[in-house]
């Protein structure tokens, strides 16, 4: 009685891995949260440090080099991850020329009273 129940999987040879009517799994795209994240953030650091304030270019700067790096040790970076490491690294250092030149120049009006009066004049024009 043994012999006439043979399973199906027997017939057809479930185990074998060299069965080629057997579906492979399709292959999944390289593309990671890390990978936008690093680009949206390095694109927002450009953006902030030329024209909403340099801290939050800094912030976005740093945190798009971080994502970057995140995704390079999963090993699944693509051109979205440099992208994002190259815009992240602009930003900070545009962040960070801004901050400077900002306090070089406030610091030439606060010392030159023909600059300081020049600038508040500016300041109280009206539009």
């Amino acid at each position: 009685m043994n012999d006439n129940n043979i399973s199906f999987e027997a017939l057809v040879g479930a185990g074998d891995q060299n069965n080629s009517s057997s579906p492979t799994p399709p292959i999944q795209p390289k593309n990671n949260s890390f990978n936008i994240a690093s680009l949206v953030l390095g694109i927002i650091s450009v953006i902030a440090s030329c024209c909403i304030n340099e801290y939050v270019g800094i912030v976005c700067g740093i945190l798009g080099i971080v994502f970057y790096v995140m995704a390079k040790r999963s090993n699944i970076s693509n051109g979205m991850a440099t992208a994002g490491l190259v815009c992240g690294i602009v930003g900070l250092i545009l962040s960070v020329v801004s901050i400077i030149s900002s306090i070089i120049l406030g610091a030439v009006i606060a010392s030159n009273p023909e600059y300081s009066s020049l600038f508040e004049s500016i300041m109280n024009m009206q539009l």
